[in-house]
């Protein structure tokens, strides 16, 4: 959430590191495309979970997108 907020708002707030990126990526996406995942239907967390191999293999969330 708070990357979100970040890509929602003006970069000059930021420190340098986090201005930079964020204005790439304000440049090179509209901000107001970016929304919340929850966790259980994000397929980027399934690495987070401890799962085997196998299991990431055969998730249904990876053949949502």
């Amino acid at each position: 959430m708070i990357v979100l907020h970040w890509i929602c708002s003006s970069a000059q707030k930021w420190k340098q590191f986090v201005a930079n990126r964020v204005t790439e990526i304000q440049s090179l996406t509209n901000p107001e495309s970016w929304s919340h995942i929850e966790g259980k239907t994000n397929p980027a967390d399934l690495p987070t979970r401890g799962q085997t191999v196998r299991n990431l293999t055969q998730s249904e969330l990876l053949g949502k997108f």
